[in-house]
């Protein structure tokens, strides 16, 4: 087994009380058997406050959402008194892998930081180097891939290439992977693509209130947005390319896939245009946060993602 991540996965780091956007507001986490034994075997008054603090209902033992659905071992410093009490190799296993998202192979575990993350999100966009993908662990076997599999990664590598050409456009770039996976890029109406994300399921209520203004404002799509920042938009293809295409080796859907990290990319940057338009001005973070947004509502719903699958292979 081989485990393979981008160049910059070691460099991330937490931001803790620091982010805008904390991953302990908003989300239900599960807690898995090993660690729910752990947690069990605490005494005193900590070990108290987690049994009353989990739940055992349902599918599988989860924290109890405390007011404004924020997880109850999150202090009003916005920090984890899981990791003050007990040590951070206390935190379940969601706490401890995210943003972090796994893809697999058949010997072969890829592995990367999800956008939902606000760190994640800029040490991404920040980057300026050519996105390299690098070994972090050989187990010293040779790598054993299925025909299809081998065939989705040359491809991917190939999109690789096409969108770290430096001497094209960003949209440019977009084309030359439409062409490589014979694909007809299509025109979508900024309503249009509107309706489709309203028409899915919503976790945040900013997200609803966004796609409602990008509906009802006529506005021309000037990119400002990408010949200021073409190096972020190109991490950001890169990004939904090695997240979502890798997946095709999945489910086989390796044209709606594709379309789909493509229409990742072409929507952050009509949110961007559309932030442009309507307040004078752009800026790197407001990029990182376009796409925190849209990876939350979207990368993080199976639902969501199949949708737009459907949505790819109809049009």
């Amino acid at each position: 087994m081989k485990q393979i991540a981008p160049d910059y996965y070691d460099r991330f780091k937490c931001i803790a009380d620091a982010c805008k956007h904390n991953c302990c507001i908003g989300w239900e986490i599960d807690v898995d058997e090993y660690t729910m034994e752990y947690y069990s075997s605490v005494k005193g008054e900590f070990g108290d406050r987690l049994k009353n603090n989990i739940s055992l209902e349902d599918d599988a033992p989860h924290f109890c959402m405390a007011e404004n659905e924020r997880c109850p071992f999150l202090n009003e410093k916005n920090l984890c008194d899981i990791i003050l009490t007990l040590g951070e190799d206390a935190l379940c296993d969601i706490c401890a892998d995210h943003p972090r998202f796994r893809n697999y192979f058949s010997d072969r575990e890829e592995i990367g930081l999800g956008l939902c993350c606000e760190s994640a999100g800029q040490l991404i966009l920040n980057n300026t180097e050519k996105v390299q993908l690098v070994c972090i662990y050989d187990d010293g076997e040779t790598e054993k891939l299925t025909e299809e599999e081998r065939e989705i990664l040359t491809l991917r590598e190939k999109a690789f290439g096409l969108i770290q050409n430096r001497e094209k456009k960003i949209q440019d770039r977009i084309n030359d992977v439409y062409a490589l996976i014979g694909a007809e890029k299509k025109e979508i109406k900024i309503s249009d693509w509107a309706d489709v994300f309203l028409s899915m399921e919503r976790l945040d209520e900013s997200w609803t209130e966004l796609l409602l203004k990008i509906k009802g404002t006529p506005f021309e799509w000037v990119r400002y947005s990408e010949i200021q920042f073409e190096t972020a938009f190109e991490q950001l293809l890169w990004y939904f390319i090695y997240r979502q295409f890798s997946l095709s080796a999945e489910d086989g859907r390796i044209k709606e896939r594709m379309i789909f990290a493509l229409h990742s990319v072409e929507f952050i940057m009509l949110l961007c245009d559309f932030h442009k338009n309507a307040y004078g001005t752009i800026e790197l973070s407001d990029i990182v946060e376009n796409s925190r947004m849209y990876s939350s509502e979207m990368e993080y719903s199976t639902e969501n993602v199949e949708k737009y699958l459907d949505f790819c292979l109809n049009n």
